[in-house]
């Protein structure tokens, strides 16, 4: 009887522990922006002190997976042009660090999503890619599978 009141109270701090475990604020992002994001990037900088230069608005996919409970993962990103004549298509990986998304792509260029919100089905944010433009992102969440364009278009561009 003492043998399994001792199992009974192993196996109730066993279940305990995993009941009140949570994920992390670096965790929750990774989560909330997994799957595939389309919307609008809208760019502007400055080209002197007083001179604001607007840049436009571009058209983008972007695509994250990661495995459950992860901050790390990879993805893609498509980009169209003004009148989607063209799309220039990169893979890339990320990392969730102290509440910033950090994207490196194949080709090695690096950039960093900060302030990002997930809800309503929206992803929004600005990306600092070291260029001194203010790049913000207000993407929608889309069921749409885009893997196959994707990886066709990236083979082929190689």
């Amino acid at each position: 009887m003492k043998r399994l009141s001792i199992l009974l109270s192993i196996a109730f701090v066993a279940l305990m522990s995993m009941c009140f475990t949570s994920c992390d604020e670096d965790q929750m992002i990774a989560m909330n922006i997994q799957g595939t994001w389309r919307g609008t990037i809208s760019t502007n900088y400055y080209k002197s002190w007083w001179s604001l230069d607007q840049g436009g608005h571009y058209y983008t996919i972007f695509h994250f997976s990661g495995d459950l409970g992860s901050r790390h993962g990879h993805g893609y990103e498509i980009d169209f042009t003004r009148n989607n004549q063209s799309a220039s298509r990169s893979r890339f990986e990320y990392w969730v660090k102290g509440s910033e998304v950090e994207i490196t792509f194949e080709n090695g260029r690096r950039f960093y999503i900060y302030g990002i919100t997930t809800d309503g089905g929206h992803l929004r944010g600005y990306i600092d890619d070291g260029s001194g433009r203010n790049v913000n992102i207000d993407l929608i969440s889309d069921s749409r599978n885009y893997d196959s364009y994707a990886k066709g278009a990236i083979e082929n561009k190689r």
